[in-house]
């Protein structure tokens, strides 16, 4: 289990490594492919499954960073939404 828990913080760090520096997909899969567990690499369905499983979560991730205050675009979308809510509110 220790082994497990080893490769999984790896591989969630390469990940948000790569977000983060807007890493190539082909950067992502070497990197994940040099993850070992057992001195053995992980095989190439799982490095694609854990990069897809990761890409499906990135709205979530922007959400929380947005939260944060950190993401100035969805806050600016999120600013445009309720300022056309709020000039229309009055039309009908």
């Amino acid at each position: 289990m220790k082994e497990l828990k080893k490769v999984a913080e790896r591989i969630k760090k390469v990940l948000i490594k790569a977000e983060r520096e807007d890493e190539e997909f082909p950067w992502i899969v070497d990197k994940l492919s040099q993850v070992k567990m057992y001195d053995m690499g992980l095989p190439i369905h799982m490095v694609l499954g854990l990069i897809d499983e990761f890409v499906a979560d990135v709205e979530e991730r922007k959400r929380i960073k947005a939260l944060e205050g950190f993401d100035k675009e969805h806050l600016q979308k999120n600013y445009d939404k309720i300022n056309v809510k709020w000039n229309d509110r009055n039309i009908n």
